[in-house]
């Protein structure tokens, strides 16, 4: 009994931790958008020599939205994990980032938004997998089973989307589909001014009120915009951030 009190009581104050961060994080300015861009660019550039954010975003190649949703989860990891030698990658990767299980326990990275968000993703709701036998997931997932389910199953980008997905349609007036069809979600083209039309995209004050994290909303909302809700959603579309199981056919380098 007491266990169960103590786990009902972590997830009350999770959930009271979640309302704190969408008050704080309430809105995103042109300044938030444009740092973020910044960021993920040079992550871009250190893991996909010769490609930018814009160009994943307007070449129209297929592996592009792979890779934007992979630097979204980077960014996300990031405080929590080392940047490692390259691994197998289905993107081409340049580097891997194992995560540090030690970090998780330090209480300066405890008090981060990042630490906060991925607390968040260990709550029961559709973003965790289904369990084996058909029941429902537990009430709070351990740290092992996110990492596990980051590292080997879905990746921990499509954990994210399917959390926001959750979260946006519960407190918005519009499902995250509707913001995404709607007419003023722009597509991106080479050229226009990105941050400008990040920051004037409604979904994207949306992503970051449930984020609270720009760099990684900015990724959610780049993502989003350009190649549509099915990428952020879809089953199929899933990929994990590394998956050692293929190591033995990645060629050196990959």
């Amino acid at each position: 009994m007491t266990d169960a009190m103590g786990m009902i009581g972590g997830i009350r104050l999770l959930k009271q931790t979640r309302e704190q961060a969408m008050e704080n994080h309430s809105a995103i300015k042109i300044e938030d958008v444009r740092y973020a861009l910044d960021k993920l660019d040079d992550l871009c550039r250190s893991e996909y020599p010769g490609f930018t954010i814009e160009a994943l975003l307007t070449n129209g190649e297929p592996i592009s939205r792979l890779r934007m949703q992979r630097l979204a989860g980077i960014a996300l990891k990031r405080p929590f994990a080392d940047e490692g030698p390259p691994r197998y990658s289905e993107t081409r990767a340049q580097h891997s980032w194992p995560w540090v299980r030690a970090n998780l326990e330090l209480e300066e990275k405890q008090g981060t938004p990042e630490y906060k968000l991925l607390n968040e993703l260990r709550l029961p709701g559709p973003w965790q997998p289904p369990r084996e036998d058909g029941g429902p997931s537990g009430p709070l997932a351990t740290w092992d089973a996110l990492i596990y389910d980051a590292e080997s199953e879905r990746g921990l980008f499509k954990i994210l989307a399917l959390y926001v997905v959750d979260k946006l349609n519960d407190r918005e007036p519009k499902t995250l589909r509707e913001y995404l069809d709607a007419k003023e979600s722009r597509r991106f083209e080479a050229g226009l001014d990105l941050a400008q039309l990040v920051f004037e995209a409604t979904v994207t004050t949306s992503v970051a009120s449930i984020v609270g994290v720009p760099i990684v909303a900015v990724g959610v909302a780049l993502i989003g915009i350009q190649f549509g809700f099915r990428v952020m959603t879809d089953p199929k579309e899933r990929h994990a951030d590394n998956d050692g199981t293929k190591e033995r056919h990645a060629d050196k380098g990959s």
